[in-house]
Protein backbone atom coordinates (compact mmCIF):
# COMPACT_ATOMS: atom_id res chain seq x y z
CA UNK A 1 0.00 0.00 0.00
CA UNK A 2 1.07 3.02 -0.90
CA UNK A 3 1.91 6.04 1.89
CA UNK A 4 -0.21 8.70 2.28
CA UNK A 5 1.45 11.73 -0.15
CA UNK A 6 1.05 14.79 -2.43
CA UNK A 7 3.41 16.62 -4.03
CA UNK A 8 1.21 19.77 -3.15
CA UNK A 9 2.87 22.39 -1.04
CA UNK A 10 0.20 24.86 0.12
CA UNK A 11 3.10 26.48 2.74
CA UNK A 12 5.71 27.36 -0.54
CA UNK A 13 5.41 30.91 0.26
CA UNK A 14 6.62 30.47 3.50
CA UNK A 15 8.92 27.88 2.83
CA UNK A 16 10.83 29.77 0.94
CA UNK A 17 11.48 32.87 3.01
CA UNK A 18 12.28 29.91 5.50
CA UNK A 19 15.31 29.13 2.71
CA UNK A 20 13.22 25.49 3.29
CA UNK A 21 12.53 22.91 0.15
CA UNK A 22 9.41 23.25 -1.54
CA UNK A 23 10.03 19.71 -3.06
CA UNK A 24 8.38 16.81 -1.04
CA UNK A 25 10.50 14.44 0.50
CA UNK A 26 10.70 10.73 -1.32
CA UNK A 27 7.79 8.39 -1.18
CA UNK A 28 10.33 5.65 -0.54
CA UNK A 29 13.31 7.04 0.68
CA UNK A 30 15.66 3.52 0.12
CA UNK A 31 14.81 4.23 -4.11
CA UNK A 32 15.61 8.14 -3.72
CA UNK A 33 19.34 7.31 -1.66
CA UNK A 34 20.09 4.41 -4.17
CA UNK A 35 19.43 7.06 -7.10
CA UNK A 36 21.33 9.84 -5.50
CA UNK A 37 24.57 7.80 -5.14
CA UNK A 38 24.67 7.13 -8.75
CA UNK A 39 23.38 10.39 -9.37
CA UNK A 40 25.57 12.50 -7.08
CA UNK A 41 28.75 9.96 -9.25
CA UNK A 42 28.12 11.26 -12.49
CA UNK A 43 30.90 14.28 -13.65
CA UNK A 44 30.06 17.34 -15.13
CA UNK A 45 32.75 17.53 -17.60
CA UNK A 46 32.92 20.71 -19.15
CA UNK A 47 32.54 22.11 -15.88
CA UNK A 48 36.02 23.61 -14.43
CA UNK A 49 37.81 20.50 -12.75
CA UNK A 50 35.35 18.27 -14.22
CA UNK A 51 33.24 18.13 -11.19
CA UNK A 52 30.72 15.31 -9.81
CA UNK A 53 27.15 16.39 -9.24
CA UNK A 54 27.57 15.64 -6.11
CA UNK A 55 30.27 18.11 -4.98
CA UNK A 56 28.83 20.62 -7.21
CA UNK A 57 24.98 21.14 -6.83
CA UNK A 58 22.54 22.36 -4.55
CA UNK A 59 20.71 20.84 -2.20
CA UNK A 60 17.44 21.59 -4.09
CA UNK A 61 18.78 19.60 -7.10
CA UNK A 62 19.44 16.61 -4.74
CA UNK A 63 15.64 16.97 -3.24
CA UNK A 64 14.67 16.68 -6.78
CA UNK A 65 16.75 13.50 -7.70
CA UNK A 66 15.26 11.97 -4.72
CA UNK A 67 11.56 12.77 -5.19
CA UNK A 68 11.72 11.36 -8.60
CA UNK A 69 13.48 8.37 -8.17
CA UNK A 70 11.86 7.95 -4.93
CA UNK A 71 8.57 8.26 -6.26
CA UNK A 72 9.47 4.43 -7.69
CA UNK A 73 7.66 1.13 -5.54
CA UNK A 74 9.82 -1.72 -6.16
CA UNK A 75 7.38 -4.07 -5.11
CA UNK A 76 5.05 -3.39 -8.15
CA UNK A 77 6.92 -1.23 -10.25
CA UNK A 78 4.51 1.65 -10.06
CA UNK A 79 6.26 5.28 -10.46
CA UNK A 80 3.94 7.74 -8.96
CA UNK A 81 6.09 10.58 -10.44
CA UNK A 82 5.66 10.73 -13.53
CA UNK A 83 6.54 13.87 -15.06
CA UNK A 84 7.95 17.07 -13.51
CA UNK A 85 8.11 20.68 -14.61
CA UNK A 86 10.74 22.83 -13.33
CA UNK A 87 11.24 26.37 -14.24
CA UNK A 88 15.10 27.04 -14.28
CA UNK A 89 16.50 30.52 -15.40
CA UNK A 90 18.90 30.36 -18.73
CA UNK A 91 22.48 29.27 -18.28
CA UNK A 92 21.78 27.00 -14.91
CA UNK A 93 22.92 23.78 -16.21
CA UNK A 94 19.43 22.51 -17.27
CA UNK A 95 21.03 20.71 -20.02
CA UNK A 96 23.19 19.44 -17.90
CA UNK A 97 20.50 18.24 -15.01
CA UNK A 98 18.27 16.85 -17.37
CA UNK A 99 21.48 14.48 -18.70
CA UNK A 100 22.40 13.98 -15.47
CA UNK A 101 18.75 12.46 -14.14
CA UNK A 102 18.10 10.77 -17.24
CA UNK A 103 21.72 8.89 -17.17
CA UNK A 104 20.73 8.02 -13.56
CA UNK A 105 17.20 6.37 -15.29
CA UNK A 106 18.71 4.43 -17.77
CA UNK A 107 21.72 3.27 -15.17
CA UNK A 108 19.00 2.11 -12.52
CA UNK A 109 16.58 0.66 -15.48
CA UNK A 110 15.95 -3.19 -14.87
CA UNK A 111 13.68 -3.36 -17.75
CA UNK A 112 15.22 -5.32 -21.13
CA UNK A 113 14.96 -2.76 -24.20
CA UNK A 114 13.48 0.12 -22.33
CA UNK A 115 13.93 3.47 -24.03
CA UNK A 116 14.49 6.71 -22.20
CA UNK A 117 13.79 10.02 -24.06
CA UNK A 118 15.54 13.29 -23.75
CA UNK A 119 13.05 15.86 -25.70
CA UNK A 120 14.57 18.76 -26.73
CA UNK A 121 13.21 21.86 -28.65
CA UNK A 122 15.86 22.26 -31.15
CA UNK A 123 18.61 20.66 -32.57
CA UNK A 124 21.36 22.47 -30.96
CA UNK A 125 19.45 22.11 -27.45
CA UNK A 126 19.64 18.44 -28.17
CA UNK A 127 23.27 18.87 -28.39
CA UNK A 128 23.63 20.36 -25.45
CA UNK A 129 21.67 17.83 -23.35
CA UNK A 130 23.33 14.84 -25.08
CA UNK A 131 27.03 15.81 -24.76
CA UNK A 132 27.20 15.87 -20.94
CA UNK A 133 25.89 12.85 -21.19
CA UNK A 134 28.30 11.07 -23.33
CA UNK A 135 30.85 12.68 -21.64
CA UNK A 136 29.48 11.36 -18.68
CA UNK A 137 29.62 8.15 -19.92
CA UNK A 138 33.42 8.46 -21.76
CA UNK A 139 34.83 10.01 -18.71
CA UNK A 140 34.04 7.01 -16.26
CA UNK A 141 35.98 4.26 -17.21
CA UNK A 142 33.08 2.13 -15.22
CA UNK A 143 30.16 3.79 -17.45
CA UNK A 144 32.22 3.21 -20.57
CA UNK A 145 32.75 -0.13 -20.82
CA UNK A 146 28.72 -0.60 -19.71
CA UNK A 147 27.71 1.86 -21.87
CA UNK A 148 28.05 2.47 -25.91
CA UNK A 149 27.79 6.02 -27.03
CA UNK A 150 26.53 7.08 -30.57
CA UNK A 151 26.83 10.19 -31.27
CA UNK A 152 25.87 10.30 -34.89
CA UNK A 153 22.23 9.27 -33.67
CA UNK A 154 22.66 11.09 -29.88
CA UNK A 155 22.18 7.64 -28.41
CA UNK A 156 23.31 5.59 -25.28
CA UNK A 157 22.64 1.68 -25.08
CA UNK A 158 22.83 0.02 -21.76
CA UNK A 159 24.98 -3.21 -22.97
CA UNK A 160 23.67 -5.14 -20.30
CA UNK A 161 20.04 -4.71 -20.41
CA UNK A 162 19.77 -3.19 -23.97
CA UNK A 163 17.93 0.02 -22.89
CA UNK A 164 18.39 3.53 -24.12
CA UNK A 165 18.31 6.95 -23.90
CA UNK A 166 17.60 9.38 -26.97
CA UNK A 167 17.95 13.01 -27.06
CA UNK A 168 15.64 14.37 -29.95
CA UNK A 169 15.05 17.57 -31.49
CA UNK A 170 11.02 18.23 -31.43
CA UNK A 171 11.00 18.34 -34.80
CA UNK A 172 8.00 16.50 -36.56
CA UNK A 173 10.21 14.60 -38.81
CA UNK A 174 12.22 13.33 -35.94
CA UNK A 175 10.16 12.76 -32.94
CA UNK A 176 7.04 10.81 -34.80
CA UNK A 177 7.40 6.88 -33.85
CA UNK A 178 9.06 7.74 -30.49
CA UNK A 179 8.34 4.55 -28.03
CA UNK A 180 9.47 5.57 -24.47
CA UNK A 181 8.88 4.65 -21.14
CA UNK A 182 10.67 7.69 -19.53
CA UNK A 183 10.89 11.35 -21.08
Amino acid sequence: MIPVWSTACPDWAERLKKGLSIIPAPIYPDQAAHALAIFKQLRIVDAPGSPTFGESCAQWVFDLVAALFGSYDAQTGVRHIKEVFILIPKKNSKSTLAAGIMMTALLLNWRQAAGYTILAPTVEVAANAFNPARDMVRRDDDLDDLCQVQTHIRTITHRVTDTTLKVVAADPNTVSGIKSVGT
